[in-house]
């Protein structure tokens, strides 16, 4: 029997609705959208160029570049593009761009990075958990504090606004990622990385370093001719003094907007810092293992009885799932319906079109 390998995105998927892991799992009928999510699309996209930034100091923005050249077409999963998609990934490269342009004269301004070795990029490791069942991930980066030696799991996250204090707390991923470190420096498991690196070092916790999906705004031209000096302008002070001297205006003019805005924190990344105590972590380990004895309990065939769905509190995990048409279907027992749809309301019986009526009253 092949070895079998579990990631984080299986554990979550499995958690949130059984029917649908099942459908998507390797474990399963390992089944695909046939587009990409754009969201998902552009954030590989960061993560890619970051990590050639951290590995070899290639300039991330051009890094990005190449990464909308060489895999634009698979978001859209055409040969040739139309203008709307052409347009699209304009509109992605000059984000992309400019976020990581400001990331790194962020990061050269503040010397945020200037106590770090990164020890490697894109790591993956592996991890038994069971007889022939492995865990298996990708770290985005692993950080060595220089002046106390310890080591950090760094993962980047692009979001359109930065999350609650709970998403830490609760983050299984990056949690495991630290018992799987542990696991590795026991002597068990692989990783794709000098295990020279780890010895005798210690796992400080996660280094979350999140990448808001906005570029600072420039100032706004009044009528007057004058520059906006309001407040609340999503924007920073490097972005607007750096404005103020490319277009000739006087600094001292503006002297009392710079002031405010040197005082305002960037809002445009965050790291956040989280440490996991040994009950914790051993706890993960625990989990993971009952984990996969679920999955596999989940997989046989003859076992659809505990592969049941999980709409979740008002539907939510529906509303974005790719599979909500097939799982209608089975609902309503129809086993002839097309995967490959994701209009909901729309399945196929023997091989016709069928449109299920919805009636509201």
């Amino acid at each position: 029997m092949p070895p079998i390998f579990i990631h984080t995105s299986d554990r979550m998927a499995f958690k949130t609705c059984r029917r649908a892991w099942f459908w998507a799992s390797p474990l399963g009928l390992s089944l695909r959208p046939q587009r990409t999510s754009p969201s998902y699309w552009f954030g590989t996209g960061i993560h890619e160029a970051l990590a050639a930034y951290y590995s070899n100091g290639t300039t991330p923005a051009n890094n990005f570049a190449y990464y909308i050249s060489a895999y634009g077409k698979e978001l859209f999963s055409n040969s040739e593009l139309s203008i709307e998609q052409e347009e699209q990934l304009h509109a992605f490269l000059l984000l992309g761009q400019g976020m990581l342009a400001h990331y790194v004269s962020y990061m050269n301004e503040t010397g945020a990075d200037t106590k770090y070795t990164a020890l490697g990029t894109e790591i993956k490791f592996v991890v038994p958990i069971l007889e022939g069942v492995y865990y298996a991930g990708k770290i985005d980066a692993l950080f060595l504090d220089e002046k106390t030696g310890v080591i950090w799991i760094v993962e980047h996250k692009t979001t359109s606004q930065m999350r609650e204090d709970d998403f830490y707390v609760f983050d299984e991923q990056c949690g495991s990622y630290i018992w799987a470190l542990h696991q590795i420096c026991k002597g068990r498991g692989f990783i794709d990385l000098d295990k020279e690196a780890l010895r005798h070092k210690s796992f400080g916790g996660i280094l979350y370093n999140e990448l808001r999906k906005k570029v600072p705004a420039e100032p706004r031209i009044l009528v007057s001719g004058q520059l906006s000096e309001a407040k609340n302008q999503d924007t920073t002070h490097t972005t607007y003094k750096n404005y103020l001297i490319r277009n000739g205006y006087n600094l001292d003019a503006y002297k009392d907007i710079l002031a405010y805005l040197k005082t305002k924190p960037n809002t445009f990344f965050r790291r956040t810092f989280v440490r996991r105590n040994d009950t914790e972590i051993k706890a993960l380990g625990h989990q993971i293992q009952i984990e996969a004895s679920d999955m596999l309990q989940c997989s046989i065939p003859e076992h659809e009885y505990v592969r049941y769905p999980n709409p979740g509190y008002q539907a939510m995990n529906c509303l974005r799932c790719a599979f909500v048409g097939p799982c209608i279907a089975t609902n309503d027992g129809i086993k002839d319906y097309a995967f490959s749809s994701l209009d909901y309301k729309s399945v196929k019986i023997d091989g016709e079109e069928w449109l299920r009526e919805r009636i509201r009253g």
